[in-house]
């Protein structure tokens, strides 16, 4: 799958009256979407709303982790140029930093386990029994049961420098977007820096499809398609409508091979869906 601007089609435009925020999937081909009201829904494969239930924080990032369930990454205080490390922020009262565990049963949403964390949850990756976080500043390295295995990565030069996280196809390599510098670190499993690439623009979010390419999506300029290795931009799609918006999210569907977007724009949230022609 290579992206041009005109191999692509808009498929469907649900307007929600809530803020999306977030994305994510299930191998059924339902899809997920947090709001900015707490709010978590989920949506069938023809992107109409079935169900939905409360969270307890807002949320930064959504991943995939089975077959029937998502991590959900929550935290109060997303924009913080501190990372949280030092475990001050972590006594009060209304600060919240976890990973919220969500399963699928007969087209409901399920509430599982609750991972509490001493850091801010910004993006969150996962790889067969590992889950993978950002904390603004520093990569963390969990195990589904909640306990921390190490700091993988840190980059204390400024704020936004460790955003959004995503694990190559095959387990190999950590991609952390730097949204502060507008470039994309591609990383070994123990951290070391295997490439970077920059002038990828200002960035929202990454996701890597079946194919192990990586997705980057751009606010309005559109999604940037990247090789396996973070080296190389393969293709770009930069006009998506003829309007201005500001996209929040961007997800692969494997079951219905498309790539579907949240869009943000004043009180207005709409699934863009977009297939291959």
């Amino acid at each position: 799958m290579n992206l041009n601007n005109d191999d692509a089609s808009t498929k469907s435009d649900d307007e929600i009256h809530i803020r999306g925020t977030c994305i994510c999937g299930f191998l059924s081909g339902h899809i997920v979407i947090a709001f900015s009201n707490q709010t978590l829904a989920l949506f069938d494969q023809q992107y109409r709303s079935i169900s939905h239930t409360e969270i307890s924080g807002t949320c930064t990032d959504i991943c995939t982790i089975r077959p029937n369930e998502i991590a959900i990454a929550l935290s109060n205080k997303p924009d913080s140029s501190d990372d949280g490390s030092s475990g001050d922020e972590t006594s009060e009262m209304d600060t919240i930093h976890q990973v919220q565990l969500i399963g699928l049963d007969k087209g409901q949403l399920i509430k599982d386990m609750v991972i509490h964390l001493t850091h801010l949850c910004i993006g969150i990756a996962s790889y067969k029994d590992d889950l993978y976080v950002t904390s603004g500043t520093a990569l963390y390295h969990y195990k589904m049961t909640g306990s921390l295995v190490e700091k993988i990565y840190e980059d204390k030069s400024d704020n936004r420098t460790v955003w959004k996280c995503a694990v190559g196809l095959h387990g190999d390599k950590i991609f952390v977007t730097n949204t502060n510098k507008d470039c994309l670190i591609t990383l070994a499993m123990d951290g070391s820096v295997l490439s970077r690439l920059d002038e990828i623009g200002c960035h929202t979010d990454i996701h890597v499809t079946p194919l192990g390419q990586v997705l980057v999506f751009r606010y309005t300029q559109g999604i940037i398609q990247i090789d396996g290795d973070g080296r190389t931009i393969i293709s770009k799609y930069e006009k998506i409508s003829n309007i201005d918006f500001t996209v929040q999210s961007v997800f692969y569907n494997q079951m219905t091979q498309a790539i579907i977007l949240t869009e943000q724009d004043d009180d207005i949230a709409c699934i863009l869906v977009f297939e291959n022609k």
